[in-house]
């Protein structure tokens, strides 16, 4: 025995193990691996401590064990280290369990972190995808597509979370839908599972980011950094993001970090670029607000990464925001009846409108076809259905408080009180309320402009007639002290004010049509 033994000597010694890419640990599972790479995120739990580590062929996890308590403290996220472990499976994924980490440093460090980025550098670019219909418009914003694609390919293999804020209504989900799903399919060929948590989407009410949104999202993401040592976000403004309006959630949000990026379609204010990142937006090159955000969104996710039926989402923004001229070529690739289109687009608005501020990214998925297909149209049958009768009762009751007049330039000017003549907290909401109004309305009218007025807000859709809104907006708010804001496309949008000055601020502008 050792105690018997007078002389000896304790001699540590080691083992050759092969030094692996991540690429090949598929052909090494169950054995003693050595790896180098970036820790890219560092996930703390009541077990293990779970790094991301990222090299030049991708994205693996190792879970290392130590009681409970945060393993190897001094390795943190964009630190190069050397992992000694066995690769293991975790149910579809490939994690290392770690047996030795080590933190390197020096002229060592540096040459890796370089080879790891400028592979991933390349791995970002974008593959040349043609567009699903010829435009000069789409071509037009293809290198700022390719740079937005880019970055957010980036952001999955940093671990850095992507937030996907966009609006409520049917081309705002849709243009969502399309980022989510393209992303999500990229993080499954090119990263772990457990990294699709890291993206995030989510639902506005108002037509724009407002303050009660970016709360939430700050004060979730700063909880994720303390908690799991998640990064500060890259934010996606969907539909919304190109005003005036926007900026001051906005400015909060780049003050911890964040990136933002806006895809829109709504015309934009040139003072928001300032804050932005990227803007991809066709009235900057030429186009108009045809072009949805689900048409840019679908176009987009096919350069991050190829979703089947995904051309779907952009025919049914077409609907869903009553676009018409070029992009109606997304209606004819899909090959379903517009009828069915208009249904789909209805049951999404139905089913978001009761979800309010919840993304529920499984039940809209299944609406989009992105599930068993006969589940899918019992869904939009029963969800559509329910819209049109709510939607024809409403437009019933509203008529008849449904005033007329026709201005001295030729100018219909219809008047509906959402107030008091429709029920609060219902489907159709009063934008939608007012659009199905103006929809009958112009049928009779050539030029026409229907406006849906509540305690403190107006709702505008217009006919024949070259409205301005974000310029109406603009001096209303100069003209009278009635906290007047708002925006939208030129022809279509609408204007907040103070209840005690709606009797003024709709005078206003009604004579400001007047004089068109």
């Amino acid at each position: 025995s050792l105690n018997q033994m007078e002389k000896f000597e304790v001699v540590e010694i080691s083992k050759e193990v092969p030094e692996i890419k991540i690429i090949e640990a598929e052909d090494y599972a169950g054995k003693l691996v050595e790896l180098r790479g970036k820790v890219t995120h560092v996930k703390i739990t009541g077990g293990p401590t779970i790094f991301t580590i990222l090299d030049e062929g991708g994205i693996i996890t190792a879970a290392a064990f130590e009681g409970g308590e945060r393993a190897y403290p001094e390795v943190n996220a964009s630190d190069i280290v050397k992992i000694i472990g066995i690769v293991k499976r975790r149910d579809a994924d490939l994690q290392i369990e770690v047996l030795e980490m080590e933190r390197l440093l020096g002229e060592e460090a540096y040459a890796i972190s370089k080879r790891i980025e400028d592979e991933i550098d390349k791995k970002c670019e974008p593959p040349y995808v043609e567009f699903l219909i010829e435009s000069d418009i789409l071509e037009n914003l293809r290198d700022k597509m390719v740079k937005v694609a880019k970055e957010l390919r980036k952001a999955v293999f940093e671990s850095r979370p992507v937030i996907i804020r966009h609006h409520w209504d049917a081309d705002g989900i849709c243009s969502g839908v399309a980022l989510e799903k393209s992303l999500l399919s990229f993080i499954e060929k090119n990263a772990s599972s457990e990294m699709k948590h890291l993206i995030k989407r989510k639902v506005s009410r108002a037509p724009f980011y407002e303050l009660e949104d970016v709360v939430k999202d700050l004060d979730e993401s700063l909880e994720d950094s303390e908690k799991f040592g998640d990064k500060i976000p890259l934010v996606v403004l969907v539909d919304n993001g190109s005003g005036v309006e926007d900026i001051p959630a906005i400015e909060q949000f780049l003050t911890f970090g964040a990136d933002i990026i806006t895809i829109d379609h709504h015309f934009p204010d040139e003072k928001v670029d300032s804050y932005l990142l990227h803007h991809i937006n066709p009235y900057k090159v030429g186009g108009d607000s045809n072009y949805t955000a689900g048409i840019l969104c679908t176009e987009l996710s096919r350069m991050i990464d190829e979703v089947p039926g995904i051309e779907f989402l952009a025919a049914v923004s077409v609907f869903g925001d009553r676009s018409s001229g070029a992009v109606e070529k997304y209606i004819e690739l899909v090959g379903v009846s517009r009828e069915e289109l208009v249904n789909t687009a209805l049951a999404i608005e139905f089913e978001a409108f009761y979800l309010r501020f919840r993304s529920a990214s499984q039940v809209i998925h299944e609406i989009l076809g992105f599930g068993r297909k006969d589940r899918q149209k019992k869904l939009v049958d029963i969800l559509s259905g329910y819209a049109k009768s709510g939607i024809e009762e409403q437009v019933r009751t509203v008529m008849e408080g449904l005033k007329l007049q026709t201005l001295p330039n030729g100018v219909v000017l219809a008047a509906i009180d959402v107030e008091n003549y429709a029920k609060r907290f219902t489907f159709p909401p009063p934008g939608k309320l007012t659009g199905e109004v103006h929809d009958r309305l112009k049928n009779e009218y050539n030029r026409l402009v229907t406006i849906g007025y509540g305690p403190d807000f107006a709702i505008i859709r217009s006919e024949g007639v070259e409205l301005d809104i974000p310029k109406f907006v603009a001096e209303l708010r100069e003209e009278i002290n009635a906290g007047v804001d708002g925006g939208g496309h030129l022809v279509v949008g609408s204007i907040k004010f103070i209840p005690a000055k709606r009797k003024d601020v709709l005078s206003k502008l009604a004579a400001k049509i007047s004089s068109l």
